[in-house]
């Protein structure tokens, strides 16, 4: 079973978390996203968000160990259902490196394997970058 489980994380972490996405605890319906590989027009380098993002985990999580979770990509979001300020998002996305057993409605675990939820971090920045977010969510994958 820890073999299994070991294979799956790494297939988790080595592709991109948006082509294995079957549940997200995230409403994905509020905005559009695309990758963000490179600078645009008026904007940081996705390395210079990577680390502000960085900084704001470390402000939040005194105690968060980096080596627990991994980058998993830069994104840019775009919000039709937000504030002006907050419509153009640069999304920075960490995993981390385990699964958690998801629970059933009854409060009880789930089975591992199928059921199991990945615990992710999103630092989210300002296009302004005025002002950051953090938000935790659950992917699960199949």
């Amino acid at each position: 079973m820890k073999t299994i489980l070991a294979v799956l994380v790494s297939a988790i972490l080595t592709l991109h978390a948006s082509a294995l996405v079957q549940y997200s605890s995230e409403d994905v319906s509020r905005f559009r996203s695309k990758d963000y590989p490179k600078a645009e027009p008026g904007m940081l380098k996705p390395a210079e968000y990577v680390e502000r993002a960085k900084k704001a985990l470390h402000q939040r999580y005194r105690e968060l160990d980096f080596k627990k979770i991994k980058l998993a990509g830069v994104t840019h979001r775009f919000y039709a259902d937000a504030p002006p300020a907050d419509k153009d998002i640069i999304c920075v996305t960490y995993i981390y490196q385990q699964l958690l057993t998801a629970k059933s409605e009854n409060g009880g675990d789930l089975p591992a394997g199928r059921n199991a939820v990945v615990p992710a971090l999103l630092v989210l920045i300002r296009k302004d970058l005025t002002k950051v977010y953090v938000n935790e969510v659950y992917y699960q994958y199949e």
